[in-house]
């Protein structure tokens, strides 16, 4: 598992097309097995102690809620910007979490 992440390791998954076909089956092998091991209750924990920055123009709970239990059951923890934040420029919005957080998303 560790493997098959490595050499994908400091990718950003924006689009499809900047991804080949043998590292999109890997990606999705990888979210099967890490699925299965969920299900069995397996620790698997690849990203111990980072954090993920979620930046949303707009509420939303589905998606806030999603990220921060999957960054969780990965090792980690998420941050969601305040709500002041949201009323600040798109660009300042962006640069902000990056700076501080190695993972960010962003949901509009």
């Amino acid at each position: 598992m560790v493997a098959a992440v490595e050499d994908l390791k400091g990718r950003d998954f924006t689009r499809v097309a900047d991804w080949s076909g043998p590292e999109l089956e890997r990606v999705l092998d990888l979210a099967d097995e890490l699925k299965d091991k969920q299900k069995r209750r397996e620790p698997h924990q690849l990203l111990p102690g980072r954090s993920l920055g979620m930046i949303f123009q707009k509420p939303s709970t589905r998606t806030r809620v999603s990220f921060e239990v999957g960054i969780v059951q990965l090792g980690g923890r998420a941050f969601t910007s305040p709500p002041a934040i949201y009323n600040s420029a798109a660009a300042r919005r962006s640069k902000t979490p990056r700076r501080f957080c190695p993972a960010t998303s962003t949901r509009s």
